[in-house]
């Protein structure tokens, strides 16, 4: 009972972060989770298995993920460990603020940056007061 209860409660406040009043938050992290996720489905299944997450988790946070963990956090988020983790479930790691920020590893993921004030430069606006650039690693 306790643990439909605490589950029930981890449920309202993920979906709380996509309600309406958060219509740009909401869209704005679908968008970057979703890339992200093409990003290492390398073979195109819908799903990032073993190497696809190990290489995700490696180009975020420079660190390892083990056999073990990949297992651990398939089964934390309803997912087959012989078939991976959806996007769904990737966007529901990044909602739960289980420790990874999608801006950030977003920007790393695509080497993005984000420059203030430079103007006249190659691929900018006179008007821009921000200029991002794209950088294909």
């Amino acid at each position: 009972m306790a643990t439909e209860k605490s589950d029930s409660q981890q449920e309202k406040k993920i979906s709380a972060i996509f309600e309406d009043d958060n219509e740009d938050f909401r869209n704005g992290m679908i968008d970057r989770v979703r890339l992200i996720f093409e990003e290492f489905d390398k073979d195109n299944d819908k799903f990032l298995n073993y190497f696809e997450l190990r290489a995700l988790q490696y180009a975020t946070s420079q660190t390892e993920l083990t056999p073990d963990q990949y297992k651990m956090a398939c089964e934390a988020l309803g997912c087959s460990p012989a078939e991976g983790v959806d996007v769904e479930s990737l966007r529901l790691t990044y909602a739960s603020g289980g420790g990874s920020d999608i801006h950030k590893d977003f920007d790393t993921v695509f080497s993005v940056r984000i420059t203030k004030g430079e103007k006249g430069g190659q691929g900018s606006r006179e008007n821009d007061d921000d200029v991002l650039e794209v950088v294909d690693g």
